[in-house]
């Protein structure tokens, strides 16, 4: 058994070597941090917080960061491609690979947050007549970029604070209006609005089979927001679309577009005042120790700060026999523990202990005639005991025991018995507490059994029919 184990410790090993070989050949992570609405980014303007909470609803929940991870089971049923507020534009081609992927699922969707034009390649592949324009939707009395909007859901009715959104266009239906707001054009000559009443800031259009949400702002969805005060307001908004689209489907798969953003070195953002204030320092700082702590980080220069050294200490002779002889005593002294040294002894002259439980005694303990108890236990260990020392010459107490008894029963099983028997009597001695006996019949009768079995196998027997009786039987 300490030789199997000897091993299994190897091959531990081994494979811990293994690994850190591969993560070195892989080479060292490039962690990177987002500034804009990254589902993979916890900061500010993040919408990691969104996907977390729409992964709760619908298990089927992730990130999409290349285009080859776009892809849909077969048989899905419905399924939600999610793209917020995009730092890049998307290709023809790119949109076309998107939504005929998405249109493997029997009942596609798009939902889109942006408050700006980026997505309207998106829209007009799907042609669906929703487009998103190059405006800024103000409020008419102070020219703020907040105007308050309406939103009319089946799971949610109400009004929401907007943050930089534009105007919509369509024939869709309007989920989501300004009733009273100024319009700017972002690339307009004139920064004055024109006031404009019923401005639609959320629509919904059916094409068939893909279904349709656009939303004109997607800062509402982001990180600061749903965890301001009024965060829920704009959670129950948001998975009251994601709803809508799956149709409640438990089922649904949900992909969130992280694919647009750009993304900045660590150790650049952590060079940035900007991307300090955006995130947690300290995360950012795990995020760096992280990096560091990777093995192709140090354990190249660690190796070649080692070969030197040797090389360094093997050029001088004083050093080298130094090194030679820690090596033949590290080897030796391995040797010596794995191989331990067994002095020639004379062999013990076998005993043949007689200690016993008459047959008729036994079999109306084993039927159940008799119920054993705390005090028969303690009688059990005693008797055992006796023949232990007289056998093999350590008692029960005598934690050498379990090396004598692991070459008849396996190492495991001596050190379950003898833990088992010690701390039974120190609880029945009243010096511990645990373990907990629920019955002590039950615990006595099999510890029997299990005494006779081990006592057997080193020559000594609980059940021959000769010999002293073992009386257990209070006081019989």
């Amino acid at each position: 058994m300490k030789r199997a184990k000897s091993v299994t410790t190897a091959v531990v090993l081994a494979l811990i070597v293994i690994g850190i070989i591969a993560l070195v050949e892989k080479g060292r992570p490039q962690p990177y941090v987002y500034k804009g609405a990254s589902p993979a980014s916890t900061g500010k303007l993040g919408t990691y917080l969104f996907l977390s909470e729409v992964k709760k609803r619908y298990p089927a929940t992730t990130a999409v960061f290349y285009l080859d991870q776009l892809s849909i089971p077969s048989g899905a049923k419905h399924c939600v491609y999610v793209a917020i507020s995009p730092e890049e534009e998307y290709g023809v081609e790119e949109a076309r690979t998107i939504l005929g992927r998405l249109k493997e699922c029997s009942y596609p969707a798009l939902f889109i947050a942006d408050e700006t034009p980026i997505s309207n390649t998106l829209l007009a592949v799907a042609n669906s007549s929703i487009r998103v324009e190059d405006t800024i939707v103000v409020d008419p009395h102070t020219g703020a970029p907040y105007p308050t909007a309406y939103f009319y859901l089946d799971s949610f009715n109400g009004s929401l604070l907007l943050d930089i959104a534009s105007m919509l266009r369509g024939s869709g239906e309007v989920l989501g209006y300004v009733p009273l707001a100024g319009v700017v054009a972002v690339q307009g000559s004139t920064t004055t609005p024109r006031i404009l009443h019923n401005i639609p800031i959320a629509m919904y259009e059916s094409l068939g089979d893909l279904s349709v949400v656009v939303v004109s702002d997607g800062s509402i969805f982001l990180n600061q927001v749903l965890s301001s005060g009024r965060g829920s307001d704009y959670l129950r908004l948001g998975l009251s679309i994601i709803d809508k689209l799956c149709e409640r489907d438990p089922s649904c798969i949900v992909l969130f577009d992280g694919m647009k953003y750009e993304r900045t070195p660590l150790g650049k953002a952590l060079e940035s005042t900007e991307f300090l204030e955006l995130y947690d320092p300290l995360m950012l700082l795990m995020l760096y120790i992280a990096s560091i702590l990777h093995p192709s980080t140090w354990l190249p220069v660690a190796a070649d700060a080692l070969n030197n050294a040797v090389e360094l200490a093997l050029a001088n002779r004083v050093s080298a026999s130094i090194l030679a002889l820690l090596a033949i005593a590290m080897s030796y002294r391995f040797i010596r523990e794995r191989l331990p040294r067994i002095p020639d002894a004379r062999l013990r002259e076998q005993e043949e202990v007689e200690v016993f439980v008459t047959g008729n005694i036994r079999k109306a303990i084993m039927t159940g005639k008799y119920k054993l108890d705390r005090n028969d236990f303690l009688k059990l260990y005693e008797i055992v005991d006796v023949v232990f020392r007289n056998t093999v010459g350590y008692g029960l107490d005598d934690s050498r025991l379990v090396r004598v008894l692991a070459s008849y029963i396996g190492y495991e099983r001596a050190t379950r018995y003898f833990v088992e028997m010690n701390r039974l009597k120190e609880k029945v001695l009243g010096h511990k507490i645990l373990p907990l006996v629920l019955s002590w019949n039950r615990t006595v009768t099999r510890l029997l059994r299990e005494s006779e079995e081990v006592l057997n196998r080193i020559g000594a027997s609980l059940e021959a029919e000769k010999g002293a009786e073992y009386i257990v039987l209070r006081g019989y």
